[in-house]
């Protein structure tokens, strides 16, 4: 569990709108790759308040700060 104020950082080589990156989904069983969006509802939902979202369209890469 996370403590109140703690930091919680999520940062990916895929952010959910490349095509090809699909491919690691079928190579490894129950894999899911999520988008920002969905990344920041669930860090919502998980009681953060505070959550900065940085990304690389170009490589598609993503990360995600949140404050819980």
């Amino acid at each position: 569990m996370l403590k109140s104020e703690g930091i919680f950082l999520i940062c990916n080589e895929s952010d959910g709108t490349n095509a090809a990156d699909e491919k690691w989904t079928k190579m490894i069983n129950g894999m899911k790759i999520y988008t920002s969006k969905q990344l920041v509802a669930a860090l919502k939902e998980a009681g953060f308040t505070e959550i900065k979202t940085y990304s690389n369209a170009k490589n598609h890469w993503i990360s995600i700060v949140a404050t819980k």
